[in-house]
């Protein structure tokens, strides 16, 4: 078994398959390449979240763009502005994430800032 890996086995071609375990950036990009359709851009929702957690005049543009590393920052940013730990930050924003999710699948749009409204 891999480190970075659940299970790994080689199939009767002689080629490794590998379960990984990062995170939902990786399985939307897994169940791209397997054809399904992906629903919810990993960075549309990060660009959502920004305008709910960046201050005037900061834009996401000055953020780092790696999925992780602006990730990290919004939730910094969001952490000091609602004077909480981080972890406490992170679970907030992951409710306000969810909040959004849920309206858009109950109105069906794609229309971004659906999470930035999310209450």
């Amino acid at each position: 078994m891999c480190a970075c890996c659940v299970s790994c086995s080689v199939d009767a071609c002689g080629q490794r398959a590998c379960v990984p375990v990062f995170g939902t950036g990786l399985n939307v990009q897994a169940a791209t390449m397997a054809g399904h359709t992906v629903h919810d851009d990993w960075r549309a929702l990060l660009v959502d979240v920004s305008l709910r957690v960046l201050p005037e005049p900061t834009s996401i543009d000055d953020l780092p763009r790696d999925h992780l590393a602006l990730w990290e920052s919004l939730l910094r940013l969001w952490a000091k502005a609602t004077r909480t730990y981080p972890f406490q930050a992170e679970n907030a924003l992951q409710r306000v994430i969810c909040e959004g999710l849920r309206a858009r699948e109950a109105t069906r749009t794609t229309e971004p800032g659906v999470i930035a409204r999310a209450r």
